[in-house]
């Protein structure tokens, strides 16, 4: 799915309140799953494979279009080479995630955003030592 239509979408609940918020959080999931499936070389049939659901099943996924428990977010994260990670926060602030890299010649923060559904990557420092786990 294109990053126009998870926008498109957006755009559309806007001003719904909870209606907005909760389709958001299943689009955010998606986008940053697609992203992370991209980074690491898996598939959607790699994804249906380790998960043993069908390839209809991983489009609806990527489409935002599913109503996930967190175990099935989870197992989605961990086929795609990832982790799952929650945060509730307060409405009047912005959430910004820094994923560290440790396990590099040189760590690297990558920062990410999730601004109006577009997934934003900036390196924004090269560690003259390995960071801390």
């Amino acid at each position: 799915m294109s990053y126009s239509k998870f926008d498109e979408l957006r755009e559309s609940l806007k001003g719904d309140g909870r209606v907005y918020q909760k389709e958001r959080a299943k689009l955010d999931f998606a986008a940053s799953l697609w992203t992370l499936m991209e980074r690491n070389g898996v598939s959607r049939a790699d994804l249906a494979d380790d998960l043993g659901k069908s390839a209809p099943w991983i489009t609806k996924v990527l489409s935002g279009e599913c109503n996930f428990t967190i175990e099935t977010m989870v197992d989605l994260a961990c086929a795609a080479g990832g982790d799952l990670c929650l945060h509730v926060g307060d409405t009047r602030g912005k959430v910004r995630w820094v994923e560290t890299y440790h396990n590099e010649p040189q760590a690297k923060e990558v920062w990410r955003s999730f601004e109006r559904g577009v997934v934003v990557e900036a390196e924004v420092a090269d560690a003259a030592e390995p960071l801390a786990a």
